[in-house]
């Protein structure tokens, strides 16, 4: 906008007032830049396996945020975060504060479908899982979203149907969410050595955990990944 004004003559370019233009956009790359940085080192905490800091840190801005959206967004990040973290219950409550609170919950339904998959396979209650996927199957893009792809071949893998968990999870190891990529594939990597394991494969499970390990060594998944059988 300021360049089109520039170019037809509608404001002056004088020194100063390029000076006040370059000046402002410098202060909105700076804050651009804070604020960039304070979100990266919450969901480190997930990384690097402090749930509880987590937990922490992201109701802090849930509670300190004024714009509708952001407090959506990290309604949601709590419960992605928490269920990474490997504390269940709490996943389970935030996705409950999330349908509660949220204006539009349909924004990130599907995501907070996966979370609640996931929570329940933690605390070992396939039934409820079950109960969530068949609600999830309702969703418009069911199909196509890669976490609730994922939970369901864990849940395959949980209910006698290993060979199908093997093959869903083995494309999805390269699973992207900027700011919890490496939590992510720690994940799918486990599940896919668990799958590999309760199929036969030995050798090839082995290798996966190695790697689950390798990509988030300190995320709650990565040290599940290395323990011994």
């Amino acid at each position: 906008m300021i360049s089109g004004a520039l170019y037809f003559d509608m404001v002056a370019a004088s020194p100063i007032f390029l000076l006040l233009v370059g000046g402002a956009h410098i202060a909105f790359a700076l804050l651009f830049y804070k604020a960039y940085r304070h979100y990266h080192a919450v969901h480190r905490l997930v990384t690097v396996g402090r749930g509880e800091l987590f937990l922490l840190a992201i109701s802090n801005l849930i509670l300190s945020t004024r714009l509708r959206a952001f407090r959506d967004h990290y309604r949601l990040r709590k419960c992605q975060g928490l269920a990474l973290t490997g504390q269940p219950l709490e996943a389970l409550s935030a996705t409950e504060e999330y349908r509660r609170e949220v204006k539009r919950p349909e924004q990130y339904a599907l995501d907070v479908a996966a979370v609640e998959i996931e929570a329940n396979l933690q605390l070992g209650q396939l039934t409820w899982s079950e109960e969530a996927l068949e609600r999830a199957q309702e969703l418009k893009g069911f199909g196509d979203h890669e976490g609730l792809r994922a939970v369901v071949a864990r849940l395959q893998s949980e209910t006698g149907d290993p060979a199908a968990a093997v093959k869903e999870l083995a494309n999805l190891l390269q699973a992207k969410d900027w700011s919890m990529t490496k939590s992510i594939r720690a994940r799918n990597l486990f599940w896919y050595g668990q799958a590999l394991m309760k199929n036969g494969q030995e050798t090839e499970a082995r290798s996966a955990l190695k790697k689950a390990y390798m990509q988030a060594p300190e995320s709650f998944y990565g040290q599940l990944a290395s323990r011994p059988f």
